[in-house]
């Protein structure tokens, strides 16, 4: 339908602008292989709403099963970019459970349990967010050797050192 394909379309939209932001933390390089595993990712949520819309049972099943690689390469490239601060096992169990928790509220909705379908969409978001923020807080701690000392105080007359350059 249309409403699909423009849902698609800001999907993907998002998904640019979230490789550009992950640009800007690890670089052209890592952008571009983040952008390739997302991407996977966000055409296999795509394939099981596809799948459970037209009641092909094969297809979903299928889609299933490739969600749970697709949560193992997004875990082992944000396992890779925060130094394994971060270990792969317990990556790949959060993104395979946010990925749970989409499939669930599709089956929801699908089944006209709105009231369901809202709650997984809660409790996903609640997660994810969680998941979020331990993310970003690796990457800062994996980041942060390599940032000026002083940061935004160096306008005062003084100029930006990096860590390794202080004695």
């Amino acid at each position: 339908s249309s409403e699909f394909k423009a849902a698609a379309a800001q999907v993907n939209a998002n998904s640019a602008t979230l490789a550009q932001a992950m640009g800007t933390i690890v670089g052209p390089k890592k952008a571009a292989e983040f952008q390739s595993a997302w991407a996977n990712h966000v055409e296999g949520l795509l394939a099981y709403s596809t799948a459970v819309a037209g009641n092909d049972e094969a297809a979903k099943t299928t889609a299933a099963q490739n969600l749970d690689g697709f949560a193992s390469r997004l875990a082992l490239f944000f396992s890779d970019i925060v130094r394994n601060e971060l270990p792969v096992k317990a990556l790949t169990d959060v993104l395979s459970v946010h990925d749970t928790h989409l499939v669930d509220q599709v089956d929801a909705y699908a089944a006209n349990d709105y009231a369901k379908a809202q709650q997984m969409q809660l409790e996903g978001y609640q997660q994810m967010l969680g998941v979020a923020n331990t993310l970003v807080g690796a990457i800062q701690k994996t980041v942060k050797p390599g940032l000026p000392v002083g940061g935004s105080q160096t306008g005062g007359g003084g100029t930006a050192q990096r860590r390794d350059d202080l004695g």
